[in-house]
């Protein structure tokens, strides 16, 4: 089924800014997971350039965009839309549908510093803490509420 320039000209822009919002989300579920970087940014990088693929014409033929533009835009549509979408999901289904049966491990803090809060609550701010992670260094974010004793804690239990 074909879908109309029309269409397309409202489609797109919805997936970009759907895309965008997602973004916003799943940093924020990183910041409370031990998944490494790599990982988020190859599922991006990948499916956004297997959307490129598949819908390039399309755009180009719904934007008229032609050359070195056409194809910085059609990219980066499909890098935030389709990448970001995906990327999102992948999140979603980690953080919210892990298993229940739950193994801690215990981790020395390595470094301590600090987010500020909101706009309306920069008095509100948000600990974290740097840790060792199968050797990488990893960033945790937690809760205002933890801020006041975050130089007692010397270990963490994740």
């Amino acid at each position: 089924m074909k879908i109309k320039k029309k269409h397309r000209k409202i489609i797109y822009p919805f997936l970009f800014f759907l895309g965008l919002g997602l973004m916003i989300w799943q940093i924020k579920i990183f910041c409370n997971t031990i998944i490494d970087l790599v990982i988020p940014i190859g599922i991006i990088l990948s499916v956004g350039a297997i959307a490129f693929f598949f819908d390039y014409k399309n755009y180009q033929k719904t934007y008229n965009k032609k050359g070195t533009g056409g194809y910085f835009y059609g990219a980066l549509q499909s890098l935030i839309s389709f990448g970001f979408i995906a990327c999102s999901t992948f999140m979603l289904t980690n953080y919210y549908f892990a298993e229940k049966k739950t193994e801690y491990q215990k981790f020395e803090i390595l470094e301590r510093s600090f987010l500020p809060g909101s706009k309306h609550n920069r008095d509100k701010r948000k600990p974290t803490f740097t840790i060792n992670f199968e050797g990488k260094e990893k960033q945790l974010v937690f809760t205002h509420k933890y801020y006041e004793k975050m130089e007692l804690y010397k270990m963490l239990k994740w």
